[in-house]
């Protein structure tokens, strides 16, 4: 019985060495330019234990870890992004390092996608963290250098769209949200900016999952008392009954979940009300002045504390004294990424001209890493280029370049026996820059011009014995 062919994983790629080159091009680019402002190139494994990105990085990435148990026993994962691991390099390296650190890295990431959705699953990145700096200039220096790193492969128009989580999480403070309210709000915002979803889905949503209180605080004290009362009648009083505890969880473990709900759900007239301002700031979006304006009276309206817009305003501030033209930044106050770890300004990097996807993307994330001896948060800021997205935009543009030694040549042996002066020849071209590819197939020249130009060569060289050789250029189709 004939056996299955083995097909390549869905979201995973073979590369043509087309697309390697143009890969390789965008990464060398970027990291050259990462380098002449001092970011230190550092390597981190492929393979980690899965605690450090499901606990770092939150729910939403966690469901899309490639996990394992390796043979020594250990939970690993594949993985999904960068930062985690590079915070964790930090950690242990923590006494031998001066802040700020700036490190740079490059390669591939993994996240499961459902194959109904079409996304890719395997994709590489290049980035940079800036560990140990706070404040508005070291969030304007990780804005520039992503555009910059842009401009540097010759992209044109590159635009900054920028937001704040510490400016939604003011406002979602305010209402008293619980964390698990607020990440759930902040989730469905994009999708509430672009009318995929409304404002009485998400309240559905909201309720269906269990976030919503539909009980009062009294409610649920007294079902406490009723499971209590159960526990004490099941053999934990004097008065035992022959009744039987009909459920797979004890007692303890059912009162435990009701006073986990208790804390945790939201009171439906605090979302209501919170979820009606992210309505509103969700459509804040465009030239800075005008969208802080905005931005202010609305919290002047709802009786939010306005400093973390002031905050975010001295960080377009110091964005615009790196001069990256007057129309490159733009505000949306619905950009809010679906990593948990984020805290403060959030930017994506976007080619209108060539690209309709993001091709970066970045923000500040001060709660992730803590101080081994003191405790406290240690500012962090970082972004990463979606290099895929880069080199398809390259594509597009038709501005890449790759490192083919600009020629590409055919070395043919006229004869048999001219095989050992056509390896002269092709190795002399070599040492002038040439990528040369031995003929080792006996064609007619018009079969080999075919071929080569199928290879998008440039020329075939004949060799004949002698050592003499005659080039044939290749005419562009």
């Amino acid at each position: 019985m004939a056996s299955t062919p083995v097909k390549r994983l869905f979201g995973m790629r073979d590369l043509r060495e087309e697309e390697y080159l143009q890969l390789r091009h965008a990464q060398e680019t970027l990291q050259s330019l990462l380098s002449t402002h001092g970011y230190r190139i550092i390597e981190t494994p492929l393979l980690e234990p899965m605690d450090t990105f499901a606990r770092q990085a939150g729910g939403e990435l966690a469901s899309h870890l490639y996990t394992f148990q390796e043979p020594g026993g250990h939970n690993v994962a594949l993985r999904p992004e960068f930062t985690s691991a590079v915070m964790r390099v930090f950690r242990e390296n923590e006494g031998r390092v001066h802040l700020p650190v700036r490190w740079q890295y490059a390669g591939e990431v993994f996240r499961y996608q459902p194959e109904d959705t079409g996304l890719p699953r395997q994709f590489w990145q290049v980035g940079a963290e800036l560990i140990g700096a706070s404040g508005p200039q070291a969030d304007a220096e990780a804005v520039a250098l992503s555009v910059k790193g842009l401009q540097a492969l010759g992209f044109q128009g590159v635009q900054v769209l920028m937001g704040d989580m510490g400016v939604l999480r003011s406002f979602l403070n305010h209402f008293g949200l619980t964390e698990r309210s607020q990440q759930f709000l902040l989730r469905n915002l994009p999708a509430l900016k672009t009318g995929e979803t409304d404002v009485k889905t998400i309240e559905s949503r909201a309720a269906s999952v269990g976030l919503l209180r539909k009980e009062n605080a009294q409610d649920i004290k007294r079902l406490l008392s009723t499971v209590e009362d159960e526990e004490h009648e099941n053999g934990n009083g004097h008065n035992a009954s022959p009744r039987r505890w009909v459920s797979s969880r004890s007692p303890e473990e059912v009162a435990e979940g009701l006073r986990r709900k208790l804390a945790t759900a939201t009171q439906p007239q605090q979302f209501d009300g919170a979820l009606e301002c992210l309505r509103h700031l969700s459509q804040m979006s465009g030239d800075p002045a005008s969208i802080l304006e905005e931005a202010r009276k609305l919290a002047i309206r709802y009786q939010v504390d306005v400093s973390s817009i002031y905050a975010f305003q001295e960080t377009l501030q110091a964005v615009r004294s790196h001069n990256l033209g007057a129309r490159a930044v733009q505000i949306d106050l619905s950009l809010a990424h679906n990593i948990a770890y984020y805290t403060g300004m959030v930017f994506e990097l976007r080619v209108p001209l060539v690209s309709s996807v993001p091709l970066g993307s970045g923000g500040r994330y001060d709660g992730l890493l803590k101080t081994s001896k003191e405790a406290r948060d240690i500012a962090a800021i970082g972004f990463a280029f979606s290099i895929d997205q880069v080199a398809q935009a390259l594509t597009t543009l038709n501005t890449h370049q790759t490192r083919r030694g600009g020629k590409r040549t055919l070395v043919v042996p006229q004869t048999p026996d001219a095989y050992a002066a056509s390896l002269g020849i092709a190795s002399t071209l070599r040492l002038a820059g040439e990528s040369v590819e031995q003929a080792l197939v006996e064609r007619s020249l018009e079969e080999h011009m075919d071929y080569a130009r199928a290879k998008v060569i440039n020329a075939v060289v004949v060799v004949g014995k002698g050592g003499e050789s005659e080039r044939h250029f290749i005419e562009s189709p």
